[in-house]
């Protein structure tokens, strides 16, 4: 005697021989259940019926092919060879890797921009020295450092603010820390802003080769600098996670900047 059982998926009616009561089949649609005995099987039919949801007219036979058929999860999963996951895993550990290498390779850049930073701040500290201990100095050094000759309290708190940034830019690099990558960051946009306010200035005052090339050799040169600062593996080596940092450094910068190429233009003197 027939069995009719309804599939718990996809509620479709089947049909099965009697021998099949308390194995294991699988309905069309794939899912797996067991071959109830004809007495449960009648009981739990009369109950669908009578609450309307099966339709008593529309059978379907399950043959054997319908129980040795696989669902597309097990071709997925148990198909795959041990030799796949094991290439699978290569793959993995050699990408791994390569951002380990990355990060290595940037960490040395920063460590040796921290130094860097250092140096310069110790020379920045020095020219605000210059300008309290023998303001006169300030006219020998305009051919090499033009922004001496503004304004005497202007010029102390730029490079007195500017030794400070860098100090801290060295120190944050050492340590890969979020505030020292502000403070490089910081930095390289207050350059760009300076050497392009220069710039304007050497056109302004009448083309000199020399004052051209003083001031276009440091503006590519920042240029590569800041590349490389707002890139993403040096961002994430200094676990910077979203756009604040960047925000911040931004507004230090052109705000330090703004403050420089103002103070050339009022004296007319391009650095």
């Amino acid at each position: 005697m027939p069995i009719k059982i309804v599939c718990p998926k996809c509620k479709k009616t089947l049909q099965v021989s009697s021998k099949m009561a308390g194995k294991q089949g699988k309905c069309q649609c794939g899912h797996s259940f067991t071959v109830p005995s004809p007495q449960a099987a009648s009981t739990r039919k009369q109950a669908q019926v009578a609450a309307g949801s099966v339709n008593s007219a529309m059978f379907d036979e399950l043959t054997d092919s319908d129980f040795a058929r696989r669902s597309p999860f097990d071709k997925v999963v148990l198909d795959t060879t041990n030799e796949d996951v094991e290439t699978l895993k290569r793959f993995t550990h050699e990408e791994v890797e390569q951002k380990k290498k990355q990060a290595g390779a940037t960490r040395g850049v920063l460590k040796f921009l921290s130094l860097l930073s250092l140096l310069v701040a110790i020379f920045s500290f020095t020219v605000a020295a210059f300008f309290v201990a023998a303001p006169g100095i300030n006219e020998k050094l305009a051919g090499y450092l033009p922004l001496t000759q503004v304004n005497q309290g202007v010029g102390i708190a730029i490079f007195v603010l500017l030794g400070l940034l860098l100090v801290a830019a060295g120190v944050g690099l050492f340590l890969q820390a979020s505030w020292g990558w502000i403070a490089i960051a910081a930095f390289c946009v207050f350059m760009i802003v300076e050497r392009g306010g220069a710039m304007g200035l050497v056109f302004q005052s009448g083309f000199e080769q020399m004052k051209f090339f003083s001031a276009m050799g440091p503006l590519l040169g920042v240029l590569f600098l800041t590349l490389f600062i707002f890139k993403g593996d040096t961002q994430e080596v200094c676990k910077i996670k979203n756009m604040i940092p960047v925000i911040i450094a931004v507004v230090i910068g052109l705000a330090l900047g703004g403050a420089a190429v103002g103070a050339m233009f009022s004296q007319g003197t391009p650095l």
